[in-house]
């Protein structure tokens, strides 16, 4: 791979619930749900490190683990 230019990035998204709204933060930063499941689903690999039932289904389908 002479020359070849390798890009790796990185994110840490956070999905959490307040007073019955989901919110999301993408590497510490308030961000929209939009973007924080867009890089979800953009993704080669996702580690689920922390979770609290109850899992909302949709994002254990997104994250690919069962709620």
């Amino acid at each position: 791979m002479d020359g070849a230019v390798v890009q790796v990035r990185q994110h840490a998204v956070t999905i959490s619930k307040h007073g019955g709204v989901l919110m999301a933060e993408v590497d510490g930063q308030p961000t929209d749900m939009l973007t924080a499941d867009r890089i979800l689903r953009g993704a080669d690999t996702r580690t689920l490190t922390h979770e609290v039932k109850p899992f909302p289904a949709s994002m254990a389908r997104c994250l690919g683990v069962s709620a």
